[in-house]
């Protein structure tokens, strides 16, 4: 089978979380149109897309949400995503496995979609006024020729002979035996320049115009040039006729110029289908249930930051970092591993020192329990406003470096700053795992926009 149901565990994250009536569930596909072409835009296969996914999984069209296209050349890769209704997921999950066996559905489908949404958006959105002139009507051009030389030379004992044969060879060049070919031109003016309009897809609808008026299969047609200046096309074309039918085609071909107002309505009508996309769907990934999203209510945390100053001899970074970070702890009343230091320094301006004295600074850093806050913010004010506190921090960053050191170290100039705030943590998500759909790719191969 195209699909086999099998049992796997996945860990899903998604943004919109399932609720106690729904399911989320996400698909992707790709869409090959052949040939590149700018009118046939991203909102126009979305808009298709979601027409079709919804027709073939029995949901309305508001259940589908197509969150992406990624157009790459002519290839569009389409991923989307259906809310449904606890009470729709057994006949939802039916269909989303019978995709592969609804192939010719879903292209006549799609067919129709894209359809209905290029008529709309190029006849509608640009508003085409089409002008055509006739500047030269089909005519029947020469068969060319070219010749051949031949150079024989013929060698005897006695007498050395050379004779030249000139052979003369006739061949038709750029039709076959039995065919005719008639070249013309036609200006195409589409009223106003637009870059949706592009020379191959206007090459195309000619195709399609002139086969209609010249009563001609379109392959019998070749433009062989378009010529582009604004909104006015020149282009040139050639017909292949068969011999038996030459008679009826000129005739045709030469009532051309008077059927300007009959062109320009065939253009309007054609140039919509003119690109006749060879459409290619691969799924990649059927609706595939989506695993259940538990959001965590938002944590509040206490922080707690600011800087030491002093000043000390005989100190390294490392040193300095190590006695901050225990003396912080000791005077905040909090866990050493909590606290993040920087310890910076400058040669002090003070003198009549044996060794250089360092003025320090170390900027501090603490998050904690929520429910530590107003204690902090106490200690904080205290640490800042009042004696006791710096006498406090003083004598905790003197037995702190004295376990770092090994001796005495004089610390002067102590200073304080804080600040204690709450912030909420990032959001945190559980994630669950679910038994999924799996399958395998398969390719849909269609023809849309079929040419009359």
């Amino acid at each position: 089978t195209a699909f086999a149901e099998l049992a796997a565990s996945t860990t899903t994250t998604t943004t919109v979380a399932d609720t106690a009536d729904k399911d989320t569930y996400t698909g992707s596909m790709k869409l090959d149109i052949k040939v590149a072409a700018t009118v046939v835009t991203e909102s126009i296969v979305t808009k298709a897309a979601q027409t079709v996914i919804a027709a073939q999984l029995g949901v309305e069209a508001s259940v589908i949400t197509v969150t992406d296209v990624t157009v790459t050349g002519a290839e569009y890769a389409i991923d989307y995503s259906a809310d449904v209704a606890a009470s729709a997921k057994a006949d939802f999950e039916t269909k989303a496995a019978g995709m592969a066996q609804n192939t010719a559905d879903m292209a006549t489908a799609f067919e129709n979609a894209l359809t209905t949404e290029l008529t709309a958006a190029v006849m509608l959105t640009l508003n085409l006024e089409f002008t055509v002139t006739v500047t030269q009507p089909p005519q029947k051009q020469q068969a060319s020729s070219s010749s051949t030389t031949t150079t024989t030379t013929t060698t005897t004992t006695t007498t050395t002979t050379t004779t030249t044969t000139t052979t003369t060879t006739t061949t038709t060049v750029g039709q076959s035996s039995g065919e005719a070919i008639y070249a013309g031109i036609m200006v195409v003016d589409i009223g106003a320049a637009s870059t949706l309009v592009q020379s191959t897809l206007l090459g195309e609808a000619v195709k399609l115009v002139l086969a209609a008026e010249l009563q001609v299969l379109p392959t019998t047609i070749e433009v062989t040039n378009v010529a582009n200046e604004g909104a006015k096309y020149t282009i040139d074309y050639s017909v292949s006729v068969a011999a038996s039918a030459e008679a009826g085609f000129e005739t045709k071909a030469d009532g051309l110029e008077a059927k300007t107002a009959q062109l320009v309505t065939s253009f309007k009508e054609k140039f919509v289908v003119a690109a006749n996309m060879e459409v290619t769907i691969e799924i990649t990934q059927k609706p595939t249930k989506q695993a259940a999203t538990t959001t965590a209510a938002p944590a509040t945390v206490t922080k707690v930051s600011g800087e030491v100053k002093f000043t000390a001899e005989g100190l390294d970074v490392a040193k300095v970092e190590a006695a901050a970070k225990a003396a912080l702890a000791t005077v905040l009343e909090i866990a050493e591993s909590a606290l993040t230091v920087t310890a910076t320094s400058e040669t002090s301006a003070s003198t009549g020192r044996r060794l250089a004295a360092m003025d320090w600074t170390v900027e501090y850093e603490a998050e904690v329990e929520a429910s530590k806050k107003a204690a902090l913010e106490t200690k904080v004010t205290a640490l800042e406003a009042s004696a006791s506190g710096t006498v406090n921090l003083e004598a905790a960053l003197t037995a702190a470096v004295k376990a770092e050191v090994g001796s005495d170290v004089v610390i002067t100039g102590v200073t304080f700053a804080g600040s204690v705030t709450e912030e909420q943590t990032n959001t945190q998500t559980q994630e669950t795992s679910a038994s999924v759909f799996c399958g395998v790719g398969i390719g849909l191969a269609a023809v849309l926009l079929r040419l009359p």
